[in-house]
């Protein structure tokens, strides 16, 4: 890895936002951050910004991987380094390279299998492997259009 992406990009990975899987999400970037010297955002300062109490309900979720690529195209980013749970990372990329960005998926939590599915989230999706992949099958199978118009 070196230094050709202007930032670093947390994207969050169920609910709790303050879980587990988030804070070693958000861990990882910040450490790639520091190496490369170069800035690192994070899904979990982004919902906090827009007034998430961790404890509300999941039905009050106010973000969304497509909300979190929108604001990082509206900072003027152009090459962003994804750090995502593994099945989420083609998605992140996806989102942000339709928006115009270019996107590369940092591959450790692949390379060392860590679990990021856990069965306490509130999204009941990200409790199970299949459960997330069936999800994001329909989600793929969606007109760019329609995923917009519900999930941004």
């Amino acid at each position: 890895m070196d230094t050709k992406y202007d930032v670093v990009a947390a994207f969050s990975f169920g609910l709790p936002i303050l879980s587990a899987v988030n804070k070693e999400i958000n861990e990882r970037a910040e450490n790639i951050g520091r190496r490369l010297n170069i800035p690192v955002v994070k899904e979990t300062n982004f919902v906090l910004e827009l007034g998430w109490d961790n404890n509300r309900n999941a039905n009050e979720w106010v973000s969304s991987t497509l909300k979190f690529s929108k604001y990082l195209a509206s900072k003027k980013i152009r090459k962003v380094l994804v750090v995502a749970a593994p099945d989420h990372a083609p998605r992140c990329m996806r989102d942000l390279k339709k928006l115009g960005l270019e996107a590369e998926a940092d591959r450790y939590f692949k390379n060392t299998r860590t679990p990021c599915y856990y069965a306490s989230s509130l999204q009941p999706f990200i409790r199970s492997r299949r459960r997330f992949l069936i999800r994001e099958f329909i989600i793929k199978l969606l007109p760019w259009r329609i995923y917009e118009k519900i999930a941004g």
